[in-house]
């Protein structure tokens, strides 16, 4: 949150609350009522909160989307993440390729090589 001043007015126990219950996602079976449950509440804090420059969870969101098969939703996270990582970068090509776009997969990954990572 140091770089980002719209998490100003949350302490630092509230936002590790919030990246503490986003990522809990990733351990629920994807399409369980309680997995939806809590991607409509957490997702709706991140919202609030202002929090989509923080890179974990863009990355958590991004994995989430992933599962459920929402390839677009996670490209255009990706493109609106104001920062990004390794992670941000592996799991487009990842998602990429479990759905069957070798293509898109492979543009990903020529434009993290050319260093277009550096955003």
């Amino acid at each position: 949150s140091k770089g980002h001043p719209e998490t100003k007015f949350l302490s630092t126990r509230q936002l590790q609350s919030i990246r503490r219950e986003f990522v809990h996602l990733l351990q629920l079976p994807v399409f369980s009522e309680k997995a939806i449950f809590y991607y409509h509440r957490i997702h709706g804090q991140i919202v609030v909160s202002g929090l989509w420059g923080d890179v974990l969870l863009g990355n958590v969101l991004m994995h989430l989307y992933s599962k459920l098969g929402c390839v677009r939703d996670a490209q255009l996270l990706f493109d609106k993440m104001p920062k990004r990582n390794l992670v941000s970068w592996s799991t487009m090509v990842t998602m990429y390729s479990r759905h069957g776009y070798a293509e898109e997969a492979l543009m990903v990954f020529s434009d993290f090589r050319r260093g277009c990572h550096e955003k």
